[in-house]
């Protein structure tokens, strides 16, 4: 991103010099992305438009400075609301597994309450039901789950 920032000024930066006295040309396309480009020379390749702008002696130099600034500027809110939109994402993301952790929950624990056999993995790989004492240190560890990452989702 800021190689293409770097080249842009470059391809730009003759216009800045503001001592040339005759005319050029400078190309402005716009690819299938909407990506727009400027540059001294015609586009190579596929472009959704080109535009073709007259460039005369230093008159011109304010206004590439002012494209060159509303173009950072575009980019700027553009990367803000890339970065906002993806901290959105996660915070939505993280929600839907802490929903999905709750509800998991919720329903061992009433599985304990109503006396459902269950039964847990030990060390060696071997399942092995919950006597009354487990029971009731796995719903104590169960209802501390819930009341302290489950408040906000009822359900």
């Amino acid at each position: 991103m800021k190689l293409r920032l770097i080249a842009r000024l470059l391809l730009l930066a003759p216009l800045l010099v503001g001592t040339m006295a005759t005319a050029q040309n400078l190309y402005k396309s716009v690819d299938d992305n909407g990506r727009v480009t400027y540059s001294d020379q015609p586009p190579l390749g596929k472009v959704k438009s080109q535009e073709v702008v007259k460039i005369v002696g230093s008159a011109n130099a304010g206004a590439a400075r002012q494209v060159m600034d509303q173009d950072a500027q575009f980019k700027k809110r553009q990367d803000d609301a890339d970065k906002k939109q993806a901290e959105a994402a996660k915070k939505e993301q993280f929600e839907a597994i802490r929903q999905d952790s709750c509800a998991r929950a919720r329903g061992e624990l009433r599985a304990l309450r109503e006396n459902t056999p269950v039964a847990r993995m030990d060390e060696s790989g071997e399942r092995v039901v919950l006597d009354e004492g487990a029971r009731e240190a796995e719903g104590k560890r169960l209802e501390t789950f819930i009341e302290e990452s489950c408040a906000q989702s009822s359900g």
